[in-house]
């Protein structure tokens, strides 16, 4: 478990995601996010409201909308403690019910199909939140099938980078000290890493992988290595090991990807953002 953090007293530096200077108000802004079951304590003290609330909250949501399908199936429960279910995809909606615990709906087509309570499932479609199914009959039994991109939303990598800038600042605090956390997660060299987090830009590398052959659905925070040219984070999201480049340019997925390739060989792991690679 990780430990809760602590401001320190008095602090009237910045906050962390901007220059504005703190003023003891700010909300507590979860490491990971809260409705993908936030381990207690893998919170920071010193994000402003108008970051946690405003671009922070989006980048959590994209991480959440793209790891839904994982989410329901771990039984994992949603920010509010109610049962969590799948709304974000096009030809696909799950619940939690009481009488009939877990049901979900898969339209496969050919046209939109409207389900009893008025919602309207798309047909399905080759975009990435649509999910693929086909039926098999045989006798009195019939098998589904359905395959689902995961990680598809376009602001998962910002949303990987926010939690790999912030976990130096939450696991460095925890072993040295907050202000040392602090001054860790200020590296000049997380410049490039913490612009791409609050505006966006040319998409940055993510690695990952299975977390072994039959990965159970847990986060974990990790110290991050810091060598000459910046830092790498690896950590566990929801059962995934993500392993992020945080240098300026990148310069370290190279050997990255060649550790990857020598571990793993051609199976089990890849990167984001998905263009034209088969890993």
């Amino acid at each position: 478990m990780i430990q809760p953090e602590a401001t320190v007293v008095g602090y009237e530096g910045p906050y962390f995601w901007c220059p504005q200077i703190c003023d003891g108000t700010q909300p507590p802004e979860h490491v990971i996010p809260e409705a993908l079951g936030a381990p207690d304590g893998a919170v920071l003290s010193d994000v402003c409201k108008g970051c946690n609330h405003g671009t922070l909250a989006g980048l959590d949501q994209a991480l959440v909308a793209s790891l839904d399908i994982v989410r329901w199936m771990a039984g994992v429960p949603n920010k509010r403690g109610e049962p969590s279910g799948i709304a974000t995809r096009s030809n696909l909606f799950a619940e939690n019910t009481k009488d009939e615990g877990r049901v979900a709906y898969v339209n496969m087509g050919p046209g939109d199909v409207t389900l009893p309570s008025g919602r309207v499932l798309k047909a399905p479609t080759r975009a990435p939140n649509s999910v693929a199914a086909n039926i098999k009959v045989e006798g009195r039994e019939a098998e589904i099938n359905g395959r689902a991109m995961m990680l598809h939303h376009p602001d998962c990598s910002r949303g990987l980078h926010k939690i790999a800038v912030e976990s130096i600042a939450l696991t460095v605090g925890k072993t040295s000290g907050w202000a040392a956390g602090r001054e860790a997660a200020r590296d000049p060299s997380l410049e490039n890493a913490r612009r791409y987090v609050m505006e966006g830009g040319a998409p940055r590398i993510v690695f990952y992988a299975a977390d072994g052959p039959e990965p159970a659905y847990r986060h974990a925070l990790r110290l991050p290595f810091k060598g000459p040219e910046g830092h790498v984070v690896e950590f566990l999201l929801c059962g995934i090991r993500f392993t992020v480049d945080l240098t300026p340019a990148q310069t370290r997925v190279p050997y990255l990807k060649k550790c990857f390739e020598a571990l793993r060989g051609n199976t089990g792991w890849t990167w984001l953002p998905i263009l034209d690679h088969v890993a």
